[in-house]
Protein backbone atom coordinates (compact mmCIF):
# COMPACT_ATOMS: atom_id res chain seq x y z
CA UNK A 1 0.00 0.00 0.00
CA UNK A 2 2.80 2.74 0.66
CA UNK A 3 4.44 1.37 -2.20
CA UNK A 4 1.99 2.08 -4.15
CA UNK A 5 1.06 5.70 -3.02
CA UNK A 6 4.65 6.73 -2.97
CA UNK A 7 4.83 5.25 -6.97
CA UNK A 8 1.22 7.63 -7.02
CA UNK A 9 2.68 10.40 -6.04
CA UNK A 10 6.67 9.92 -7.86
CA UNK A 11 4.11 9.52 -10.82
CA UNK A 12 1.44 12.05 -10.77
CA UNK A 13 4.36 15.23 -9.62
CA UNK A 14 5.83 14.23 -12.87
CA UNK A 15 3.02 14.38 -14.98
CA UNK A 16 1.97 17.83 -13.33
CA UNK A 17 5.80 18.82 -14.14
CA UNK A 18 5.28 17.87 -17.94
CA UNK A 19 1.54 19.41 -18.10
CA UNK A 20 1.28 22.42 -15.52
CA UNK A 21 -1.58 23.95 -17.12
CA UNK A 22 -3.76 21.28 -15.61
CA UNK A 23 -4.52 20.29 -12.28
CA UNK A 24 -3.04 17.34 -10.39
CA UNK A 25 -7.45 16.30 -10.12
CA UNK A 26 -7.61 16.39 -14.20
CA UNK A 27 -4.32 14.68 -14.77
CA UNK A 28 -5.17 11.98 -12.37
CA UNK A 29 -9.30 11.34 -14.14
CA UNK A 30 -7.67 11.98 -17.73
CA UNK A 31 -4.68 9.63 -17.31
CA UNK A 32 -6.30 6.66 -15.30
CA UNK A 33 -5.52 3.81 -17.68
CA UNK A 34 -1.87 4.82 -18.02
CA UNK A 35 -1.57 4.98 -14.44
CA UNK A 36 -2.35 1.81 -13.79
CA UNK A 37 -0.54 0.51 -16.55
CA UNK A 38 2.34 2.43 -14.64
CA UNK A 39 1.76 1.02 -11.76
CA UNK A 40 1.23 -2.36 -12.72
CA UNK A 41 4.67 -2.25 -13.82
CA UNK A 42 6.03 -0.71 -11.11
CA UNK A 43 4.13 -3.07 -8.95
CA UNK A 44 3.74 -6.75 -10.16
CA UNK A 45 2.76 -8.73 -13.14
CA UNK A 46 -1.04 -9.39 -13.22
CA UNK A 47 -1.52 -13.82 -12.85
CA UNK A 48 -3.87 -15.23 -15.21
CA UNK A 49 -4.88 -18.14 -15.67
CA UNK A 50 -7.08 -19.69 -18.60
CA UNK A 51 -9.09 -23.02 -18.00
CA UNK A 52 -10.80 -25.43 -20.44
CA UNK A 53 -11.37 -29.65 -20.17
CA UNK A 54 -8.51 -30.39 -21.72
CA UNK A 55 -6.17 -27.45 -22.33
CA UNK A 56 -5.74 -28.75 -26.15
CA UNK A 57 -7.42 -25.49 -27.74
CA UNK A 58 -9.27 -22.94 -26.46
CA UNK A 59 -7.22 -22.25 -23.06
CA UNK A 60 -3.87 -23.03 -25.51
CA UNK A 61 -5.19 -20.41 -27.61
CA UNK A 62 -5.74 -17.66 -24.71
CA UNK A 63 -2.18 -18.27 -22.82
CA UNK A 64 -0.57 -17.44 -26.03
CA UNK A 65 -2.91 -14.59 -27.16
CA UNK A 66 -2.13 -13.29 -23.59
CA UNK A 67 0.75 -13.56 -23.50
CA UNK A 68 1.34 -11.89 -26.82
CA UNK A 69 -0.34 -8.93 -25.96
CA UNK A 70 0.23 -8.64 -22.48
CA UNK A 71 3.88 -8.14 -23.90
CA UNK A 72 5.41 -8.65 -19.94
CA UNK A 73 2.67 -7.31 -18.18
CA UNK A 74 1.11 -10.59 -17.46
CA UNK A 75 2.25 -13.90 -15.87
CA UNK A 76 0.18 -16.38 -18.12
CA UNK A 77 -0.92 -19.85 -17.91
CA UNK A 78 -3.63 -22.11 -19.08
CA UNK A 79 -4.39 -25.84 -17.61
CA UNK A 80 -7.43 -27.98 -18.16
CA UNK A 81 -9.36 -30.58 -15.87
CA UNK A 82 -7.14 -33.69 -17.54
CA UNK A 83 -4.02 -32.61 -19.64
CA UNK A 84 -4.19 -33.73 -23.01
CA UNK A 85 -1.78 -32.22 -25.79
CA UNK A 86 -2.13 -28.57 -27.72
CA UNK A 87 -4.20 -28.96 -30.95
CA UNK A 88 -2.70 -29.25 -34.41
CA UNK A 89 -4.88 -26.83 -35.59
CA UNK A 90 -5.21 -24.58 -32.98
CA UNK A 91 -1.09 -24.19 -33.55
CA UNK A 92 -1.88 -23.55 -37.11
CA UNK A 93 -4.31 -21.09 -36.26
CA UNK A 94 -2.42 -19.06 -34.04
CA UNK A 95 0.56 -19.57 -36.45
CA UNK A 96 -1.75 -17.94 -38.88
CA UNK A 97 -1.76 -14.39 -36.93
CA UNK A 98 2.37 -14.43 -36.07
CA UNK A 99 2.09 -16.62 -32.58
CA UNK A 100 3.71 -19.41 -32.39
CA UNK A 101 2.31 -21.84 -29.56
CA UNK A 102 3.97 -25.10 -30.68
CA UNK A 103 6.15 -25.30 -27.65
CA UNK A 104 3.01 -25.07 -25.17
CA UNK A 105 2.34 -27.88 -23.22
CA UNK A 106 -1.01 -29.09 -21.96
CA UNK A 107 -1.41 -29.16 -18.62
CA UNK A 108 -3.65 -30.17 -15.57
CA UNK A 109 -5.13 -27.83 -13.02
CA UNK A 110 -2.39 -26.92 -10.31
CA UNK A 111 -4.13 -26.37 -7.32
CA UNK A 112 -1.27 -24.35 -5.43
CA UNK A 113 -0.91 -22.06 -8.54
CA UNK A 114 -4.23 -21.79 -9.12
CA UNK A 115 -4.32 -19.78 -5.82
CA UNK A 116 -1.51 -17.32 -6.87
CA UNK A 117 -3.68 -16.37 -9.84
CA UNK A 118 -5.20 -12.62 -10.04
CA UNK A 119 -7.77 -13.51 -12.61
CA UNK A 120 -9.31 -17.12 -13.36
CA UNK A 121 -11.06 -17.21 -17.08
CA UNK A 122 -12.94 -20.42 -17.76
CA UNK A 123 -13.17 -20.77 -21.23
CA UNK A 124 -16.10 -23.79 -21.54
CA UNK A 125 -19.47 -24.18 -19.73
CA UNK A 126 -17.51 -27.66 -18.55
CA UNK A 127 -14.85 -26.44 -16.80
CA UNK A 128 -16.68 -23.82 -15.58
CA UNK A 129 -18.74 -26.00 -13.78
CA UNK A 130 -15.88 -28.97 -13.33
CA UNK A 131 -13.53 -26.27 -12.11
CA UNK A 132 -12.18 -26.49 -8.64
CA UNK A 133 -14.04 -23.60 -6.38
CA UNK A 134 -11.43 -20.17 -6.62
CA UNK A 135 -10.14 -19.65 -3.99
CA UNK A 136 -10.78 -16.28 -1.87
CA UNK A 137 -9.45 -12.90 -3.54
CA UNK A 138 -9.09 -14.68 -7.01
CA UNK A 139 -11.60 -13.16 -9.21
CA UNK A 140 -13.41 -15.66 -11.68
CA UNK A 141 -14.32 -14.83 -15.33
CA UNK A 142 -16.69 -17.03 -17.68
CA UNK A 143 -16.26 -16.59 -21.17
CA UNK A 144 -18.65 -19.37 -23.24
CA UNK A 145 -16.27 -19.70 -26.32
CA UNK A 146 -18.21 -22.52 -29.16
CA UNK A 147 -15.07 -25.66 -29.07
CA UNK A 148 -14.27 -25.99 -32.09
CA UNK A 149 -12.48 -29.17 -31.61
CA UNK A 150 -15.68 -31.25 -32.52
CA UNK A 151 -16.33 -29.29 -35.61
CA UNK A 152 -17.48 -31.46 -38.84
CA UNK A 153 -16.65 -30.66 -42.36
CA UNK A 154 -14.81 -29.59 -45.00
CA UNK A 155 -10.85 -28.60 -43.71
CA UNK A 156 -12.00 -25.24 -44.34
CA UNK A 157 -15.03 -25.63 -42.12
CA UNK A 158 -12.61 -26.58 -39.70
CA UNK A 159 -10.30 -24.09 -39.86
CA UNK A 160 -12.95 -21.42 -39.84
CA UNK A 161 -14.22 -22.98 -36.22
CA UNK A 162 -10.69 -22.58 -35.32
CA UNK A 163 -10.21 -19.09 -36.42
CA UNK A 164 -13.61 -18.39 -35.00
CA UNK A 165 -12.80 -19.13 -31.26
CA UNK A 166 -9.18 -17.71 -31.96
CA UNK A 167 -10.66 -13.85 -32.99
CA UNK A 168 -13.31 -14.19 -30.29
CA UNK A 169 -10.70 -15.04 -27.61
CA UNK A 170 -8.77 -12.64 -28.81
CA UNK A 171 -11.51 -9.69 -28.90
CA UNK A 172 -12.32 -10.98 -25.22
CA UNK A 173 -8.01 -10.97 -23.78
CA UNK A 174 -7.81 -7.16 -25.79
CA UNK A 175 -11.53 -5.81 -23.52
CA UNK A 176 -10.26 -7.97 -20.52
CA UNK A 177 -6.75 -5.61 -20.97
CA UNK A 178 -8.81 -2.28 -21.06
CA UNK A 179 -9.75 -2.79 -17.44
CA UNK A 180 -6.77 -4.47 -15.85
CA UNK A 181 -3.48 -2.89 -18.04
Amino acid sequence: QLLEESCFTVWLNNAYQLHPNHSKRSLVKKNHKFYISYMSKVHRQLKIMFLCTANSCRSQMAEGLARHYGKGLLEVHSAGLFASRAHPIAIAVMREIGIDISSQVSKEIDLELLKKMDIVITLCDNAEIACPTTPPGVNRIHWSIKDPVGTIGTKEDILNEFGKARDEIKKRILQLFKVYI
